[in-house]
């Protein structure tokens, strides 16, 4: 397989990781307690309602850092330094802590986690922190890399990568939300605008590829 069909691959992987975890967060009913404001039996109660639905939330997830590795390596492996460094940053350190917040979501949804209430509160904070703030807030290296970059690199044009530079700093304002709980609506604004970039992006590196 030739080194353009693995890029055009990598591009289109950006499409599965946006479709993986947008599915995951409609499997549930309702959002449960938030974060600090829920006792141990509201959440145990929320979990008991939705344990299915959560062990498959955190599977799909799990795929979508898959897809968000493929995509970021094999899209950053066109660009030059800094931007291929800043980017593949940024993606790992995504992956990563989507991957911790998959694992929570699974571990609080058994049931003899579920029995222990008095854990449940800092577990859905370490969920929360890495699945929320920790997942939002590296798309800001992320977005910043692949946009600037792949302008440099004539892979989008300029006013997507700009985009991709101004949606990254946005992202980076979730970090707020760690210390200020209520600052969180920052979360979905960078996820959720990274999401718009990446779909916007994609039929470009694709053509790109093609055209290499």
């Amino acid at each position: 397989m030739t080194d353009t069909k693995f890029q055009r691959y990598g591009a289109l992987a950006g499409v599965a990781v946006v479709a993986l975890f947008t599915a995951s967060t409609y499997l549930t009913s309702g959002t449960g307690p938030l974060p600090g404001e829920g006792t141990g039996a509201e959440i145990a109660e929320y979990l008991r309602g939705n344990g299915g639905a959560l062990k498959l939330q955190a599977t799909l997830q799990t795929a979508s850092v898959l897809a968000l590795l493929f995509f970021v390596v094999l899209t950053a492996s066109r660009l030059t330094a800094p931007f291929r460094q800043l980017a593949v940053a940024g993606g790992v350190l995504a992956a990563a802590t989507t991957t911790v917040s998959a694992a929570v979501t699974a571990v609080m949804a058994q049931d003899a986690v579920i029995a222990e209430e008095s854990l449940l509160p800092a577990l859905q904070w370490l969920g929360f922190l890495t699945g929320g703030p920790g997942h939002a807030l590296w798309f800001a290296p992320l977005l910043i890399g692949l946009g600037l970059g792949a302008r440099r690199a004539g892979l989008l044009p300029g006013w997507l990568g700009v985009a991709g530079a101004v949606l990254g700093a946005m992202a980076s304002l979730s970090v707020v939300s760690i210390a200020v709980f209520y600052a969180s609506a920052a979360i979905p604004l960078g996820r959720y605008g990274s999401f718009l970039w990446i779909l916007l992006a994609v039929p470009f590196l694709v053509r790109r590829s093609r055209n290499a």
